[in-house]
């Protein structure tokens, strides 16, 4: 079996390498031999310090980065990694920032999933029912198309504080659709037919929609151009917003309106036609 064997020499005593060759070794019949006939020589160079992990061994590597953010970086190194054949008994994992990175993102993806349920509940306790919550969140995915279409035109990259940018996203979208929808319903109470309804809706809301929406993207704007040093790292929340923002926007005006007035036309008719059925079955007795 191999063993490291460390052995130390007074340092006034060694001042060349080549006079380790002369020390004398006692040896068990009490003959003093030089350390030259009993160990192979071999010259390496070794690391100044040694770091354990686990009682692992451990090298670590580090990198500033320049020209490029971390995401992309990220892609990158584990591209290379799949590339190189690891000698047995040696492993390679990502470390520091890059470990940090990926525990955020997986962090911040629950606190989005947990932020939209949560929403959908306070609605469905708003507007007692279910239907109308749901048209809302269908709504959502297209904000979610525009995020990735503006990544792409700006070729930036999701990082943890962009991931904090859709739960930015989610409360702006939402509470437009939100006086949509409330709109609509305030004037169906007021004896307006569906149609009547959600297009009065739609004119009454055009303006306050545009103006929110114009207020947080111009907002927006001076961070998504990262201008000053350093605010490329807050660059991505900016993009999030403003892209998601401006897609939503033809969203919560088009869409929103037509789900409102399939769903709500499939009610109507729906008890219509109990209305009817119960109808014929009193005439029939």
């Amino acid at each position: 079996m191999d063993m490291d064997v460390m052995a130390r020499y007074p340092e006034q005593l060694m001042q060349h390498p080549d006079q380790l060759r002369r020390v004398m070794v006692r040896s068990e019949s009490g003959a003093l031999v030089p350390l030259d006939e009993l160990v192979q020589w071999e010259y390496s160079k070794t690391p100044l310090s040694i770091a354990h992990q686990e009682g692992q061994r451990v090298i670590s590597v580090k990198a500033e980065l320049a020209g490029s953010d971390l995401g992309a970086v990220s892609r990158i190194i584990e591209q290379k990694l799949n590339t190189l054949t690891i000698p047995e008994g040696y492993s390679v994992s990502a470390a520091g920032a890059l470990k940090q990175q990926k525990e955020n993102l997986s962090g911040v993806l629950y606190i989005f999933l947990g932020a939209v349920a949560l929403i959908y509940i306070i609605m469905v306790a708003q507007f007692g029912r279910l239907s109308h919550p749901f048209i809302i969140m269908l709504s959502l995915p297209m904000a979610i198309v525009g995020v990735v279409f503006g990544m792409v035109i700006t070729r930036r990259v999701v990082n943890p504080i962009g991931m904090v940018g859709f739960i930015m996203l989610i409360g702006i979208v939402v509470s437009n659709a939100i006086l949509l929808i409330d709109r609509i319903n305030l004037l169906r109470q007021r004896g307006y037919r569906l149609n009547d309804a959600i297009l009065e809706a739609v004119r009454n809301r055009v303006r306050p929609i545009l103006m929110t929406k114009l207020t947080a993207i111009l907002g927006m704007l001076p961070l998504a151009l990262a201008f000053a040093e350093g605010s490329d790292l807050e660059a991505p929340l900016a993009t999030v917003v403003i892209f998601g923002l401006i897609f939503h926007t033809l969203i919560t005006l088009i869409l929103v309106p037509v789900l409102y007035s399939l769903f709500e036309g499939f009610r109507e008719r729906r008890i219509n036609r109990k209305k009817t059925d119960n109808s014929v079955a009193e005439h029939m007795l």
